[in-house]
């Protein structure tokens, strides 16, 4: 199922492309017959020589990674928080919402299940988490990196400078984050983050304790296609 729904987003990607070049299908018709029927590898060269594994996994990766950036490119002010604050709805949830899109028709559970299963393999070259939520956490910036050479458009902003779960944390659209997007963040969402974390002081201890400090997590490096 999300092998299939992958190459119709391929396909998908392809018209995108020709559409923004603006070339005529007589001419798409005679590039592609020139072109030939492509070998897998040759559409996607980076996973020459991967096992069925790998490539699997690269798969599901690239679902995530489109999934989480288009949540990002898709927020009015490209500010996405973890955690459901200042009226945004959490990270997870919208990312849940967007495979619901992309797989109409199908249990969002159960789609849910099969990505997670897939993400607990151990594969060589990728790093194996336990869930679509810690592979946001602690994958999807360092992946996206990688993708985009180093030139990330969307950066993980933390409280925590390593792994793990934040006080606060927000995926955020380099390109939308000017000065007032900057003021936004540090007086609503900074700032209802740390309310609510003071007002879990009251509650019974967490097991990790929060730290200070904010960081953009540019030192990790995910693997990279």
């Amino acid at each position: 199922m999300v092998a299939a729904s992958i190459k119709k987003l391929y396909a998908e990607l392809n018209d995108e492309v020709y559409c923004l070049y603006n070339i005529p299908d007589s001419m798409r018709q005679a590039i592609e017959e020139t072109l030939g029927e492509r070998p897998p590898e040759l559409i996607w060269g980076q996973m020459e020589g991967k096992t069925v594994e790998q490539k699997r996994m690269e798969h599901v990766w690239r679902l995530l990674s489109y999934v989480g950036k288009r949540v990002v490119e898709t927020d009015a002010d490209g500010i996405v928080p973890f955690m459901g604050i200042s009226g945004e709805t959490a990270l997870l949830e919208r990312v849940r919402q967007e495979l619901a899109a992309l797989f109409p028709g199908h249990d969002i559970n159960e789609v849910e299940v099969e990505i997670t299963n897939e993400l607990k393999r151990k594969v060589k070259g990728y790093k194996r988490t336990n869930s679509i939520w810690e592979w946001l956490v602690d994958v999807f910036f360092d992946y996206h990196v990688a993708l985009y050479k180093h030139r990330p458009i969307i950066w993980h902003i933390s409280s925590k400078p390593d792994r793990g779960e934040a006080t606060f944390a927000a995926l955020i659209h380099y390109h939308k984050f000017d000065k007032d997007r900057i003021a936004k963040l540090r007086s609503s969402y900074l700032r209802e983050a740390l309310n609510v974390f003071r007002r879990g002081q009251d509650m019974p201890p967490r097991q990790c304790a929060p730290t200070t400090g904010w960081s953009g997590n540019q030192g990790r490096r995910g693997r990279g296609a």
